[in-house]
């Protein structure tokens, strides 16, 4: 599978993709890993003599192009998979910047085929949601029909939320990018959420054949992110290129920090 990963923008956002992607060449990944960045000469230096990481160097300019008439950050994801998926012969795995891989990739490659596809981790249905956000998005999409080129869509409350952070997808069905892009387009037009992105890879993959969960071997560590960020941090700046990152990431903590826990109301009141 051709590995796919985007890293421009702010320092560390970059760094989070630059270790995840380090943590992919720790298995020994044979596959392409391509690299979308607004910063090309940093991450060629880094990368030097990494053959199977290829660089894709993005204008400023294109980047905000991807953005799209709805400006929406999420949305250059489904463009960069689109410009990823153009004359690939094999399945595509997108990764976001802050995931890495604690087992062995290639045993997900079985895991994408023609409808069966990959993503993180199911989050919850819409018809079954507790967390406030899914409720939101469950009840936006109950009333709401969206007008596409190819008919009006409802989105059935059946649907499953998915995390993002992972897409994997089969050439056959690299079609459904354009589908996605066009969804997030008019949803995002009527319901500025960040998770709309989420929603259209989610309805359009369920849609088209099943999805698996790719947990147990990429961690997406979203909700601890700044205690991996001081940890890449200080490994970066140990070690300045990735074949001095390779040879010393086994002196680094791979260990899962617990989720902080959220304040209770009277917590969030009383203390500071």
């Amino acid at each position: 599978m051709r590995a796919v990963v985007q890293a421009y923008g702010r320092r560390d956002i970059i760094d989070q993709a630059l270790f995840s992607v380090l943590s992919l060449l720790r298995w020994n990944y044979p596959d392409e890993i391509w690299i979308y960045t607004d910063q090309g000469s940093r991450l060629r230096e880094f990368f030097a003599g990494i053959v199977n990481v290829k660089i894709r160097e993005v204008a400023p300019e294109q980047i905000r192009a991807w953005r799209g008439a709805i400006d929406f950050v999420h949305r250059v994801k489904l463009e960069v998979l689109k410009d990823a998926s153009r004359d690939c012969p094999v399945p595509l795995l997108y990764l976001d910047g802050d995931t890495i891989f604690l087992k062995d990739p290639r045993v997900l490659a079985s895991r994408v085929a023609p409808g069966r596809h990959l993503m993180h981790v199911q989050e919850s249905r819409m018809d079954q949601a507790r967390d406030i956000l899914t409720k939101k998005i469950a009840r936006f999409c109950k009333r709401q029909t969206f007008e596409m080129k190819s008919g009006p869509l409802r989105i059935p409350l059946s649907t499953s939320m998915w995390n993002a952070g992972v897409i994997g997808l089969h050439p056959q069905h690299f079609g459904l990018w354009d589908q996605m892009i066009e969804f997030t387009d008019v949803a995002y037009a009527l319901y500025q959420k960040h998770v709309i992105e989420q929603l259209a890879v989610s309805y359009f993959l369920q849609a088209h054949g099943t999805v698996s969960a790719s947990d147990d071997v990429i961690h997406h560590y979203w909700q601890t992110k700044e205690i991996w960020q001081k940890r890449i941090d200080e490994f970066l700046a140990r070690h300045a290129t990735a074949k001095a990152g390779l040879a010393a990431l086994d002196q680094f903590d791979w260990t899962l920090p617990a989720p902080a826990r959220k304040k209770t109301l009277w917590e969030k009141i009383f203390k500071k």
